[in-house]
Order: structure tokens, then C-alpha cells, then sequence
């Protein structure tokens, strides 16, 4: 014969259930914070970048062996 439950206890049952998975939930909800800011951090000391930047020549016929040609 199966044992009946009152009321309360399988209220509390439930309950202990429901904590369980949230606390499952916050645990993985944590983690993914604590690795954003991880990488975000790494991005902002990530001092590889390359910048590049462009110099306009007046006068490209100066120049000593130049392949530059004038209007090209």
C-alpha cells in the first residue's frame, strides 16, 4: 500500500525541488557573468592592435626610384 502525503509535505517537496533548479540556474547565470567580465578585461588589455595611417606625398617625382605615377 502506497503512503499517503499530507498536504504540506509534498508542498515542501515541491519547494525544495524549485530551489534546487534555480540555484542550478544562478550557479550557471554566475559563471557566464564571471567570464564576460574575464574577457572583457582581456579585450581592454589587449594592446595588439595595429594602426596604420596614411601620408599624402606632395611631390612623388622627389622621390629616388619611385613607381608612384603622377594622377594614377
Amino acid at each position: 500500500m502506497k503512503e499517503q502525503q499530507s498536504m504540506a509535505m509534498e508542498l515542501l517537496q515541491d519547494l525544495k525541488k524549485q530551489n534546487k533548479r534555480l540555484f542550478i540556474i544562478w550557479i550557471i547565470t554566475f559563471v557566464a557573468l564571471v567570464g564576460v567580465v574575464g574577457y572583457t578585461i582581456y579585450l581592454l588589455n589587449d594592446y595588439t592592435t595595429i594602426e596604420t595611417s596614411e601620408q599624402s606625398i606632395e611631390d612623388v617625382n622627389a622621390i629616388h626610384n619611385s613607381t608612384i605615377k603622377n594622377g594614377g
